[in-house]
């Protein structure tokens, strides 16, 4: 229940050897996110979920190089492709990525095969993606969730072969992806448990097997 602007020159900023750090559910009154929250080197958690932050993210977000963990999302702000590029390029350790609701339009759906081989959730529901997801994406090998829903002008196609073994969890609903389900592809759908698959296109599929 925090309410009130947070910039710069909050005393949080001193606090540098915080490791987790979880502001979400707050209402910070439209406030950018501080280019500040670089200067916390030793965080591996940061969670700003749904707490009425706006504007740019920081390019200054990817000096945090230890980070294990990156929750932005539910928030009125944007994400650019620079800024989008040097996240990928030094958070090397990252594990889980949550960008729901950030918008990021101009961000190539290529560019997530350069985020750390380590991933094993990736969040990026209503960002307005744009472009051809590669297919590779769901065979990275630790990936276990993956959300990209309500992504209209999202394509590409869904492998249901090779697929990450320890993929689980898979939301492909209200965007253009095409989805191919054959007889011999179900086999390979032994380690999803949640798949949402509404307002998708089933090219070329045998609906009867759903």
């Amino acid at each position: 229940m925090l309410h009130g602007t947070l910039n710069s020159s909050s005393t949080l900023f001193f606090l540098h050897h915080l490791q987790k750090l979880d502001l979400s559910f707050n209402d910070f009154n439209g406030s950018v996110i501080s280019s500040s929250f670089g200067q916390l080197l030793h965080l591996t958690h940061l969670n700003l979920t749904a707490s009425n932050f706006a504007g740019q993210v920081p390019p200054e977000i990817s000096h945090l190089s230890r980070l294990a963990s990156l929750d932005l999302s539910e928030n009125i702000v944007m994400l650019e492709p620079i800024s989008f590029n040097k996240l990928a390029q030094n958070l090397t350790q990252l594990r889980e990525l949550y960008l729901s609701e950030v918008n990021m339009p101009l961000v190539a759906p290529s560019s997530f095969m350069n985020l750390s081989s380590s991933l094993t959730s990736l969040q990026l529901r209503s960002c307005g993606l744009q472009g051809k997801l590669p297919d590779n994406v769901f065979r990275r090998s630790n990936l276990q969730s993956i959300g990209l829903g309500s992504n209209e002008e999202l394509t590409g196609s869904f492998p249901p072969y090779n697929l990450s073994n320890a993929l689980s969890y898979v939301d492909l609903s209200r965007t253009r992806i095409s989805i191919h389900l054959e007889p011999d592809s179900i086999s390979h759908l032994k380690s999803v448990e949640m798949m949402f698959l509404d307002d998708c296109n089933f090219a070329g599929s045998n609906l009867g097997l759903l």
